[in-house]
């Protein structure tokens, strides 16, 4: 009789990882589903696909546990995608004093309220793109904590910012 072996979900997950620049398969994108306790479903399922993806492309160094916590708070019910951002376009931030800049963005107008921070510390940034640039395009997801507000605002993520983006406002810590 043939012995059965078991991997975690964890497991199966870190193995996605080996295959550096190849799609995951719809069976790792449900496994990834079923760890961040959603229902795979094709939308959500493109949406880890792409998301996995761009991590592969363009965040190399971005571990597991790192990637997962940036799935677990998107809304994966609405699409996920990777678009270019051109020279001349703006995006914002809200941002700790020693930080300038980071990965997440939001497009202008978004409402903070729906980006799942807290902005207690914050202060608001205005950045312009200096040179054209991929970026992965999400929803945030809803938050349990009301602090954080209650999602659905476009997030941005922009690899390596410091290079792309130049800061064009800075506004006084949010209280």
């Amino acid at each position: 009789m043939g012995t059965t072996r078991r991997y975690s979900v964890r497991a199966a997950v870190r193995r996605c990882l080996t295959i550096q620049g190849m799609r995951i398969t719809d069976q790792e994108a449900d496994r990834i589903l079923h760890q961040l306790g959603k229902t795979p479903a094709p939308i959500p399922r493109r949406g880890v696909q792409e998301a996995w993806d761009f991590f592969d492309r363009y965040l190399l160094n971005m571990g597991t546990d790192k990637r997962l916590s940036y799935l677990k708070a998107m809304d994966l019910s609405k699409p996920v995608q990777r678009v270019d951002l051109c020279a001349g376009d703006e995006v914002i931030a809200f941002r700790f004093p020693d930080a300038e800049f980071g990965e997440f963005h939001t497009r202008a107008g978004s409402d903070p309220s729906q980006l799942g921070i807290q902005l207690g510390g914050r202060a608001f940034r205005r950045f312009v793109v200096i040179q054209r640039v991929a970026v992965l395009s999400a929803h945030t997801g809803a938050f349990s904590h009301s602090l954080r507000g209650s999602g659905g605002a476009e997030q941005l993520i922009i690899p390596n910012s410091a290079t792309v983006l130049r800061i064009a406002h800075r506004a006084a810590e949010a209280h």
